[in-house]
């Protein structure tokens, strides 16, 4: 079974929006995210804040991201930039055997 988009979509607000997760890697290689899944995903890449409190809701503690062959192209390569830029414990990012360039 893929995870494809629609998965990917489910996993993050279930398992990585949690804030009492302790996931520091994820692996989701031949899914089928695309560049839909990768946007979906970047949303729990990416440390949520409360704009008016100027802190943190969902820190987030992934240190490694394994995204193999799930189809991601320029657009999601592109996402997935952006949203590593503000993510500073992130050591390990694996786009190897996708759509890029």
């Amino acid at each position: 079974v893929l995870l494809g988009a629609h998965g990917c979509r489910i996993l993050v607000d279930v398992v990585l929006n949690n804030k009492d997760s302790k996931l520091e890697t994820l692996y989701l290689h031949h899914n089928e995210l695309q560049d839909a899944g990768t946007s979906e995903l970047v949303r729990a890449i990416t440390p949520r804040m409360d704009l008016l409190a100027g802190r943190i809701l969902a820190p987030n503690r992934l240190k490694s991201v394994s995204l193999v062959k799930n189809d991601i192209g320029d657009e999601g390569a592109t996402v997935i930039a952006h949203a590593v830029a503000e993510h500073p414990l992130l050591t390990y990012l694996d786009l190897s055997r996708n759509l890029i360039g």
